[in-house]
C-alpha cells in the first residue's frame, strides 16, 4: 500500500547535503507527522500488526530517511520491532 501523505516533498529534500540539514528535516517531520497523519499512522500500524511489513523509500541510508523516524511512530504505537534490512543496525 502507498501511503503519500507520509512522505516528504521533493522541494523540502532538495539541498539537503549535511547531516545537520537532514536532522533538521527529520526532526520537523517526526515532530509535525503524527499529529498531521494520525488517521495514516493508525491505518500503517494496523496493517503491519497483520501481517509481515516494510517500510520502503528511495533513500538507501537509513539515517537520511523519513522511514527511520515513520518507523519509530509506528513502533510506540504498536510494540512492533523495527530492523533495518540491509545494515547493521
Amino acid at each position: 500500500m502507498h501511503f503519500p501523505e507520509l512522505g516528504i516533498s521533493s522541494e523540502e529534500r532538495s539541498g539537503l547535503s549535511t547531516k545537520a540539514d537532514y536532522d533538521a528535516l527529520l526532526g520537523r517531520y517526526a515532530a509535525t507527522t503524527p499529529e498531521r497523519e494520525a488517521d495514516a499512522i493508525r491505518e500503517v500500524g494496523k496493517l503491519s500488526s497483520q501481517a509481515p511489513s516494510v517500510l520502503i523509500c528511495s533513500e538507501a541510508d537509513p539515517s537520511r530517511c523519513h522511514r527511520s523516524r515513520l518507523a519509530e511512530i509506528v513502533s510506540r504505537h504498536t510494540g512492533l520491532p523495527i530492523r533495518h534490512v540491509g545494515s547493521a543496525a
